[in-house]
């Protein structure tokens, strides 16, 4: 006898295996031998920094075990802070789909020099587009501000009618910023 793998967390099952000895199966031979058919879980490893900073491109490699090649799965990205914003396309949910147990996600973060602290992102996965059932765990990413810095260089002292030569060195600041 073959089982199907349904795939459904129902708790393990008894099956009862009986022998007769007729074909309207009323004159039972031996003992019933009772049969555990085990639940086979799915289960979701989610792979991802646990850093990134403002700018950079968060790549998430979600490793399955016992789920069919072309299932559909849907993420999330939230967390208190969290909007479109943060993100590059401001997609804060989208799917993606199972290939040789492997479901692999990028996401580009907005670089926008805004000193508002380093933040928490969620990424949650879930089984139906209503985001209702998820699965795996919660993995959290720290967004990592991105604060522009200006480093002024110029001479200590000059004589009176001297000329003061100044340069200033920035970093995360964008061109053409108006200083």
């Amino acid at each position: 006898h073959k089982f199907d793998k349904d795939l459904i967390t129902e708790g393990d099952e008894t099956l009862e295996l009986k022998l007769y000895k007729d074909a309207e199966l009323t004159e039972q031979v031996g003992i019933t031998k009772e049969i555990t058919i085990l639940d086979v879980i799915p289960t979701y490893a989610i792979n991802t920094q646990s850093s990134i900073a403002e700018g950079g491109t968060l790549k998430t490699s979600i490793k399955t075990k016992e789920v069919p090649d072309n299932t559909k799965l849907y993420w999330k990205l939230d967390g208190t802070g969290i909007d479109s914003d943060d993100v590059v396309g401001g997609n804060l949910t989208g799917s993606g789909t199972v290939k040789k147990g492997i479901l692999n996600l990028s996401h580009k973060f907005d670089k926008d020099l805004i000193t508002e602290g380093d933040e928490t992102l969620e990424l949650k996965l879930y089984k139906d587009a209503e985001l209702t059932e998820q699965v795996g765990i919660t993995k959290e990413i720290t967004i990592l501000d991105v604060i522009p810095t200006y480093a002024i260089n110029t001479q200590s002292s000059i004589a009176e009618g001297g000329t003061l030569k100044t340069s200033i060195k920035t970093k995360e600041v964008p061109d053409n910023t108006k200083l």
